[in-house]
């Protein structure tokens, strides 16, 4: 038997299964950044307004990247839950001017 105590097998699982959640996370963020705008979108698919190109839904879900607020939106779908897009939200006018 190995002289290596139980604590560092544990702390050994520990961290190797946090990097490959942190890992999943970063590839499912780049795959969210590389999403075309939605111009790109609508003309690569020949559509005059949103709709998912893989099921045809009109029921769109929009999501901040980073967290709620943020100003760059993910689009996709309810249905089949493809993502379809990206677009920056119009800058609000809460902030003061003076």
């Amino acid at each position: 038997m190995t002289s290596i105590p139980l604590p560092l097998y544990v702390a050994f699982f520990f961290f190797l299964g946090g990097a490959l959640i942190l890992n999943l996370f970063h590839r499912y963020q780049n795959k969210q950044r590389a999403l075309p705008a939605r111009e790109q979108y609508l003309d690569a698919h020949r559509l005059d307004e949103p709709v998912c190109h893989v099921c045809g839904s009109l029921r769109l879900a929009e999501r901040g990247l980073t967290h709620g607020e943020d100003e760059r939106r993910i689009f996709s779908c309810l249905d089949c839950k493809a993502m379809l897009f990206q677009d920056r939200r119009a800058a609000t006018g809460d902030e003061d001017s003076a």
